[in-house]
């Protein structure tokens, strides 16, 4: 995920994700007040607290920038983060990594089980991961067709 993108464009929200990124709650906390439509969006459940959101978000982060070491250490503490849902798109680690180029998480994730069949909610469709890199436009056929080779259940 571009942080540098989202300051240029949304600076709240940067701070909000820098905030969880660093597990700074107070000051997640504190934006939360300000705008808690971030909040809102930014929570799958609408139900997580911020230190889940933190988790998540730092999981996220990690396979969005090919982060396998970060990741792995949060995983060992957390292995069902592996499948957790991110954003209202319920954006999964495999399909961050899918999505910013990074196949040596991609396979890593895949060799830990994330589920290539989970659902994300990719406007205008509601797609599995395997079906959002079976698209034409996907951009990285070496990673759409190890995902792809992986076998369901």
């Amino acid at each position: 995920m571009f942080l540098d993108y989202d300051e240029a464009r949304f600076p709240g929200l940067a701070r909000f994700r820098r905030a969880l990124l660093a597990n700074d709650l107070a000051t997640a906390g504190a934006i939360a007040r300000e705008k808690p439509d971030w909040y809102a969006m930014e929570n799958p459940d609408d139900g997580l607290s911020l230190a889940e959101l933190a988790r998540r978000f730092r999981a996220q982060h990690y396979a969005s920038e090919g982060l396998v070491d970060e990741l792995a250490a949060l995983l060992a503490e957390e292995p069902a983060l592996i499948d957790a849902p991110w954003t209202a798109q319920n954006w999964r680690l495999l399909s961050q990594a899918a999505t910013y180029g990074h196949l040596p998480m991609v396979e890593w994730l895949l060799e830990q089980g994330a589920d290539v069949d989970a659902r994300i909610d990719i406007p205008p469709d509601d797609l599995t991961i395997r079906e959002y890199v079976a698209d034409p436009g996907f951009r990285d056929r070496e990673i759409a067709e190890r995902i792809l080779g992986v076998r369901s259940g």
